[in-house]
C-alpha cells in the first residue's frame, strides 16, 4: 500500500501544485487588474480635472461674452443718443438755412425798392449840391 499511498501523495502534490499555480495565476491577474484599475482611476481623475478646467473656461468665456454684450448694448445706447443729437443739429441747420433763404429772397424782392430809394437820395443830394454851388 505504500506504493498506493505514494501515488496518492504524488497526485495530491500535483493537485496542490496546480492549485498553487492557479492561485499564483489569479494573484498575478489580480495584480494586473489592480494596476489597470489604478491607471483607470488616474485617467478618470485626469479627465475629471480636465472637465473641471473646461467648465471653468466655459464659465469665464460666458462671463466675458455677457460683459461684451452689455458693453455693446451700452455703446448702442450711446450711439443712438449721439445720432439723436446730430439729428437735432441737422434740424436746426436746416431751419437756419431756410431762414437764410427767406431772408435772401426778401432782399432780392426789396432790391428794386432799395435802388429806387438810393436813386431818390442821390437825386436829392445832387440837388442840394447844385443849390449850394449856385
Amino acid at each position: 500500500m505504500t506504493n498506493g499511498n505514494s501515488d496518492r501523495l504524488d497526485r495530491i502534490e500535483q493537485t496542490l501544485e496546480r492549485v498553487a499555480e492557479r492561485y499564483e495565476s489569479i494573484a498575478r491577474r489580480d495584480e494586473i487588474t489592480a494596476i489597470r484599475l489604478e491607471r483607470l482611476s488616474l485617467q478618470q481623475e485626469e479627465q475629471n480635472r480636465q472637465i473641471h478646467q473646461i467648465r471653468a473656461i466655459a464659465e469665464s468665456n460666458s462671463r466675458t461674452v455677457q460683459a461684451l454684450l452689455e458693453q455693446q448694448a451700452s455703446e448702442r445706447v450711446k450711439h443712438e443718443e449721439r445720432m439723436e443729437y446730430l439729428e437735432g443739429l441737422v434740424t436746426r441747420l436746416v431751419s437756419l438755412e431756410e431762414g437764410q433763404n427767406r431772408m435772401l429772397a426778401r432782399l432780392d424782392e426789396d432790391q428794386p425798392n432799395l435802388l429806387r430809394k438810393l436813386n431818390v437820395i442821390e437825386t436829392k443830394v445832387d440837388r442840394l449840391r447844385d443849390r449850394t454851388e449856385q
